[in-house]
């Protein structure tokens, strides 16, 4: 009897030769989404859950290797380049967004000068404020990779990055790129981190920077589809103008009946309407549709420091917890409590909640009072 137990194998452990980490990636790909497997020889024998079965167009106990023939019971299926296996199981790892986890390493954390840098980064309107304690802790940034793509008459596509504190939604610019410089470990372990909910709500705090990051990825596109626009509008104007020229002389021909004359008349009176139409043609021609769809997301766990900054505004005291970042060795931004963007300019309403430069004029969305 076969004893399917193991979780989190190696399967680099198993395979050999040119397809081998073909192979790894379908028994991957099998374990995250809750087949058994065990490593048998040279193959892995996995045992599927009845609906990742059905998907992939299999039995629900295979047996998979990079090679053609095995000796197993089950029903072998080579992994290789052009393999159904292969191909169904990269369609359906494609058709949603991919998680990645890392946890990086810092052997030393900042310790003091805190104060300098909240002076530098930040401006506290009508208040003071001083750090009462720093400590060390662990926490997550999460990273969405975001496709776009463009329509018009052509087609713009590419990925946009935005990083931000899970723990606040900071927007933390550059994040991914300073990763790189950063010693880490990827973690392959299925453990939830967030729910579902808690993704949703990331991706609504960061929708509005991903707007600003696709807007900012697409202005040549943008240039460019207007400026044909312009172009052959132009064209369009100038050729009915002409025309409307020509046809108004032609009525001053001897030889013209008072029918033709009629009906040239009534041509005439119908070119505005034709070049509105074509114009409108024109404009959904080179009108810019824009899709973005999540492709991605990376969570990264890292060691920071928690700085309790204590301000006052009149009589009224507010301790503000910060995070000072090891990767961008900055500290994030604070969030404004109403808009929920990210800020370094910070004022407060009349119970201490932060608040943004461009939420001044409104009142206060958590307690409706005046700034």
């Amino acid at each position: 009897m076969i004893n399917f137990l193991e979780i989190g194998m190696n399967f680099s452990q198993v395979f050999s030769g040119t397809d081998a980490h073909l192979a790894e990636f379908v028994c991957r790909f099998l374990e995250e989404n809750g087949a058994l497997l065990e490593k048998r020889n040279k193959v892995v024998e996995a045992l599927l859950p009845k609906e990742l079965a059905e998907s992939l167009g299999v039995e629900e106990h295979i047996c998979i290797s990079p090679e053609t023939e095995t000796k197993q019971d089950a029903r072998p299926y080579p992994v290789h380049f052009g393999s159904p296996l292969l191909d169904r199981t990269l369609a359906i790892a494609g058709s949603r967004p991919s998680l990645a986890r890392c946890e990086l390493t810092f052997y030393y954390l900042k310790k003091s000068g805190f104060d300098h840098l909240i002076k530098e980064q930040f401006t506290f309107s009508k208040s003071i404020g001083e750090i009462s304690s720093v400590a060390e802790f662990r926490t997550q940034y999460i990273i969405f990779t975001c496709r776009y793509l463009a329509q018009s008459d052509e087609q713009k596509e590419g990925l946009v990055t935005i990083p931000l504190h899970e723990e606040t939604g900071a927007f933390v610019p550059e994040l991914d790129q300073l990763l790189l410089h950063q010693e880490k470990s990827f973690s392959t372990n299925r453990q939830q981190i967030f729910t579902k909910n808690r993704i949703d709500h990331l991706m609504t705090l960061a929708r509005p920077y991903i707007s600003e990051a696709v807007e900012e990825k697409t202005i040549d596109f943008r240039k460019s589809m207007n400026r044909r626009f312009f172009r052959d509008s132009t064209s369009l104007e100038e050729y009915y103008q002409a025309l409307t020229e020509e046809m108004k002389q032609s009525l001053s021909r001897s030889g013209l009946s008072d029918r033709g004359r009629a009906e040239r008349e009534e041509k005439i009176a119908l070119i505005p309407q034709e070049l509105a139409l074509k114009k409108k043609d024109l404009l959904t021609k080179y009108s810019i549709k824009v899709n973005v769809s999540l492709s991605a997301v990376m969570i990264v766990t890292t060691p920071a420091v928690r700085i309790h900054f204590s301000t006052k505004a009149g009589n009224v005291k507010k301790m503000i917890p910060m995070t000072y970042n090891p990767i961008s060795k900055l500290i994030d931004p604070l969030v404004c409590e109403s808009c929920k963007r990210s800020m370094y300019r910070i004022g407060f309403c009349k119970n201490m909640h932060l608040i943004c430069t461009n939420c001044h004029a409104d009142k206060c969305s958590r307690c409706d009072e005046n700034y």
